[in-house]
């Protein structure tokens, strides 16, 4: 609901509705002053006038909380006043607007290749050929040695291949488990700039964490800070801290969190020059991930071999690197490889399907079984078995809606901790 743009942040909310008309949030311009009541969504992002609410974030970060919000304070695209009335003033509107940002990050995420697909890209342009010789041959056998009636069996048995060896199980094997784990990660807060980014989640094994990404927490955020480190060193995962202050601070800060070693003393220019050194040391095939925020720190987020940046779209973030957390939650760092590990474990379980289907379906299309039985397929079973497999390729891919990633680490901040972080010199 639309309401005079004179009004400010004396208006009252409970009675604003007398005076604000009904429009479609298209039309809604910056600077548009919205009056939400209980229970309906944000149009736009914003910030509020006047009133208080109550905020269900979860559409945009996935978490079931509902922060309270007053004037002065932001509002995003599709989150839901689950009280109030508040008076909101507009800032950025439709595809501008934070909801807007992640859509269109989610879409170009399901409509990118992971670079496995590249490999059964190749395999089914293989199959197809192979399969056409398999039917020719199969024809070609039936009809010179095969049993009366030899045409009508060579026909059938041609057929049956055909049918049965289409690869288009192969060719949802990526596809599928692509888009069921960007969607997942949205749930959770996650937002993967492409398909790529799911295989190289998984090889990650450093991760680096500038100051910018824990800056200035509180015991909550502290905590979740702490369980992140921990879950990360749970899984073998190296943690550095690089902090732009003297070596005395930085190492205590990285104390009070458990990350094992520290970068101290660097400025924003050298940032791009120690993750490139770090990448250089690193085994081959072990990559280097960055956590940092700001538009400052874009090019060093490119830098690295995945880049997390900790905050909304509306902060301008989600073209800048390759995962975003939308919530700032460092948490999401190992929830995104544990999305990453079970995306790649399940593309496998797809592809193993796929193939091991073809190889020994296509045996008994050919009729191998007719001299021991007197059997030939039936051509309608075939394509039943066809389906079949297609159908199982999709039901394993949409296991992943269901799965859980979130980590249940329970670690505690302390100030105390009897890890002493050691100093990486420059």
């Amino acid at each position: 609901m639309s309401c005079p743009r004179h009004s400010d942040d004396r208006t009252d909310p409970s009675t604003a509705a007398e005076y604000c008309t009904d429009v479609d949030s298209d039309a809604l311009t910056p600077g548009d002053i919205v009056l939400v009541g209980p229970g309906e969504s944000f149009p736009a992002d914003g910030s509020i006038v006047a009133g208080e609410a109550l905020i269900d974030e979860s559409a945009i970060n996935g978490q079931g909380e509902s922060p309270l919000r007053g004037p002065g304070q932001r509002v995003h695209a599709g989150t839901v006043a689950s009280s109030g009335p508040v008076l909101v003033r507009c800032t950025k509107v439709g595809r501008h607007s934070t909801l807007g940002g992640i859509v269109d990050v989610a879409a170009k995420a399901q409509n990118s290749k992971a670079p496995v697909q590249r490999l059964t890209d190749i395999i089914s342009r293989i199959v197809v050929p192979v399969v056409m010789l398999i039917a020719i041959w199969t024809f070609a056998i039936w009809v010179v040695l095969g049993p009366q009636p030899r045409l009508s069996h060579a026909v059938v048995t041609a057929i049956n291949v055909l049918i049965i060896a289409c690869p288009c199980a192969l060719g949802l094997v990526t596809p599928l488990s692509v888009s069921a784990s960007v969607n997942l990660g949205a749930a959770n807060g996650i937002l993967l700039s492409s398909a790529k980014v799911l295989q190289r989640g998984a090889r990650i094994r450093t991760v680096v964490l500038d100051q910018s990404a824990i800056g200035n927490v509180d015991e909550d955020d502290a905590h979740g800070t702490a369980s992140a480190v921990k879950s990360l060193h749970d899984r073998g995962i190296r943690t550095i801290l690089m902090g732009s202050g003297e070596s005395t601070s930085t190492v205590e800060e990285a104390r009070r969190f458990g990350i094992e070693e520290v970068i101290a003393s660097v400025n924003q220019q050298d940032k791009k020059t120690w993750i490139k050194r770090l990448i250089a040391e690193s085994e081959p095939g072990d990559l280097v991930a960055l956590a940092s925020d700001g538009f400052e720190n874009a090019a060093v987020l490119n830098s690295a071999d995945v880049g997390f940046a900790m905050g909304s779209g509306a902060d301008g973030m989600l073209q800048s690197s390759d995962v975003t957390l939308v919530n700032g939650d460092l948490r999401g760092i190992p929830n995104t490889i544990r999305l990453c590990e079970i995306t790649i474990r399940n593309i496998r379980e797809n592809f193993i399907w796929a193939m091991a289907f073809n190889l020994l379906s296509i045996p008994i299309a050919v009729g191998v079984l007719y001299p021991f039985t007197g059997w030939l397929l039936n051509p309608v079973i075939a394509a039943v078995a066809m389906a079949l497999s297609s159908l199982c390729v999709v039901l394993n891919a949409h296991r992943l809606h269901h799965q859980v990633i979130r980590i249940t680490a329970n670690a505690q901040p302390s100030s105390r901790s009897t890890h002493e972080p050691r100093l990486i010199e420059g």
